[in-house]
């Protein structure tokens, strides 16, 4: 059986492929709708929120729709994730609290002193303007046994929007105070033993 000329057969799969496509269409918007009347009602973030999700988008939240919420990114690029992903992955706000925690890692060498690498990193933290007490005054301490250097942590907290004014400033002035302290930064080295096969 045709019709206008078409077999019956080839217009049943068709319209069965259209009817497949709507059908996936249809479930993607409704997957959007519903994570955005989730997001509205329960508002795991809001409006100015920096946020991380599991699928790796991370930004200030600009806009949230019902279908779509929009998120500025550091460099000012806008980035549209579908309310169905956000309602169905993990998500962190880092910004809900007002502190955020820094945390920055550094090297010395095995010939300086411990006590006094983790002194000078808590010292100089301590004296930054930005840098905060609560919940916790700064923390240093050493971290790991390289296989070229000692490996140290220091844990600092401030308002979540001076995060990378420290982050940034505390790596140069620690790297100032290892110079005038006569701190080692060690890199990696590789020893070459040349064996005379000569005989001589």
């Amino acid at each position: 059986t045709a019709i206008m000329g078409v077999p019956m057969t080839s217009i049943t799969a068709a319209i069965a492929s259209a009817g497949l496509a709507i059908g996936l269409a249809l479930q993607g918007g409704l997957s959007n709708l519903a994570g955005g009347v989730l997001l509205l009602v329960f508002k795991p973030f809001t409006i100015g929120d920096y946020i991380k999700t599991e699928g790796g988008f991370e930004g200030t939240v600009a806009k949230i729709d019902i279908f779509y919420t929009t998120l500025r990114t550091s460099d000012n690029t806008k980035v549209v994730v579908p309310n169905g992903t956000l309602s169905n992955e993990a998500i962190s706000d880092v910004s809900h609290y007002g502190t955020r925690r820094v945390e920055l890692k550094f090297s010395a060498g095995y010939q300086n002193d411990v006590d006094q690498v983790i002194a000078l990193l808590k010292e100089t933290a301590a004296r930054h303007s930005l840098v905060i007490n609560d919940p916790a005054p700064p923390f240093a301490a050493l971290a790991a046994h390289g296989d070229n250097a000692l490996n140290y942590v220091l844990r600092v907290w401030c308002r979540q929007e001076d995060y990378w004014t420290v982050y940034y400033d505390l790596c140069a002035e620690i790297k100032r105070e290892f110079d005038r302290n006569g701190i080692e930064i060690p890199y990696p080295q590789l020893d070459v033993h040349i064996k005379d096969s000569s005989g001589g």
